[in-house]
């Protein structure tokens, strides 16, 4: 398992803390804090309830930032670029 807490700078912490958990783990937290969050309104604890929803959209926001960039077509490129490359040396 990749150490992510301890690092020389808080810019590696992200990064490392990015590379390690996918897309799929902020979306469905996403969606989690707001069935939580849901349900605590329902069951009228408002305050909390509007206290774990607010985490939604930061979740979601981060989860389909990932998603989307790992489908670039600038990276495909590149990739595509690069392969060519390796295939033009050999």
């Amino acid at each position: 398992m990749e150490n992510t807490i301890n690092t020389n700078t808080p810019d590696e912490a992200v990064k490392n803390i990015n590379n390690y958990y996918p897309a799929i783990y902020f979306l469905c937290a996403g969606l989690g804090s707001l069935a939580v969050g849901s349900a605590l309104k329902m069951f009228g604890k408002n305050q909390m309830g509007s206290v774990i929803s607010k985490f939604t959209m930061p979740l979601i926001a981060v989860g389909l930032y990932k998603t989307l960039k790992n489908i670039s077509p600038t990276e495909n490129t590149e990739q595509t670029n690069q392969n060519v490359e390796q295939i033009e040396k050999e």
